[in-house]
């Protein structure tokens, strides 16, 4: 009897392994956001979002300003979530005459870093008062090939990457501005807080960035990862990047298809692609994504939709994954009406 109680068990477990791997790469639907979960921001085009503590703070794009808005949890409706639009802030930052193409947003404690995707600067900054705290460079021309079970590459095939990745990131031509698509936190180890950066440098798609933990702005392009991208979609169509330690998958917006593709990662040496989230046809132009501590996930667009006049939207952890939390409160409505497969 033990030990056919402990063979049942062995196979619900496989079971239940096995159905979660097929429901990562069937294609979904997100559904129209409701009121509730979406935002009219004081700037309709953005280019990058954080939710941090208890604030979304967005970039507008070729803007000197930042806009915080309040986040109260999810709620009913849009001023319980968000509050009145006169509680969104626009915020200056002192950085001179710059135009900054902020490209990607991490928070974490009392701060916040900006990535610039036109020059690879990042910016520490106090999530508060916006004063700058640190600033830095990204070192990009010590990448090494992602590393597989036999260890490091070889020193000429190092030799080999480092010349090619130089030629393609003087040679890309920048798309908006820019040669990163996004910029997303993966994990914190001993020495250093690991990111995975999306780009446009050709046939370096993704690449992995480590940071240091004294100063976050002291980071460098540390390998190259093993990421290939699905049929019919090109580099240029890339806009952002999330990770999502719930599913443990990174998010990447595809702007052709209309979609958000999911990477089932590993490491830089095992990315593979699970399959597709279409995003809502009354949403536009999605420009960047992020996850936050709770797992909810947030678009910007450049350009606000038809039926909230928004640009910027989050969906509830079970909403976009399909994993189960405690249900979402009844909320307004909005018009129109999108499919969602159920996992």
């Amino acid at each position: 009897m033990e030990i056919l109680k402990i063979s049942l068990s062995i196979l619900f477990a496989f079971s239940t392994n096995t159905a979660w791997s097929k429901t990562n790469t069937i294609k979904e639907s997100l559904e129209n956001p409701s009121l509730s979960q979406s935002v009219e921001t004081l700037f309709g085009s953005l280019r990058a979002v954080v939710r941090h503590n208890d604030q979304v703070v967005t970039v507008p794009i070729n803007k000197r300003f930042l806009i915080t808005t309040p986040f109260k949890g999810v709620q009913s409706t849009r001023i319980l979530t968000f509050g009145e639009i006169t509680e969104s802030k626009r915020v200056e930052m002192k950085i001179g005459q710059i135009i900054p193409n902020w490209r990607g947003i991490y928070g974490f404690k009392d701060r916040l870093v900006l990535l610039n995707g036109a020059d690879f600067t990042l910016r520490q900054v106090n999530e508060k008062t916006f004063e700058t705290i640190t600033s830095g460079s990204t070192i990009w021309d010590r990448i090494l090939p992602a590393r597989d079970r036999g260890g490091e590459a070889p020193n000429f095939e190092i030799t080999k990457l480092r010349k090619t990745f130089k030629k393609a990131f003087l040679k890309t031509q920048k798309v908006d501005g820019s040669k990163i698509a996004g910029w997303t936190h993966w994990k914190t180890g001993k020495n250093a807080r690991i990111f995975y950066m999306t780009t446009f440098i050709k046939d370096f798609p993704l690449v992995q960035v480590e940071c240091s933990l004294e100063n976050p702005t002291s980071c460098s392009i540390t390998r190259k990862c093993n990421l290939k991208l699905p049929n019919k979609v090109k580099q240029e169509d890339m806009r952002g990047i999330a990770y999502s330690p719930k599913v443990d998958e990174i998010l990447i917006a595809n702007t052709t298809q209309h979609s958000i593709m999911r990477f089932k990662i590993n490491s830089c040496n095992s990315v593979s692609y699970q399959g597709d989230i279409s995003l809502p046809k009354n949403i536009f132009s999605v420009n960047n994504l992020a996850i936050d501590s709770d797992e909810n996930l947030w678009v910007v667009t450049t350009r606000a939709d038809n039926y909230n006049n928004a640009s910027l939207f989050y969906w509830t952890q079970e909403q976009w994954s399909g994993i189960k939390t405690s249900p979402p409160p009844k909320s307004e409505s909005s018009p129109g009406k999108a499919s969602s497969s159920k996992n």
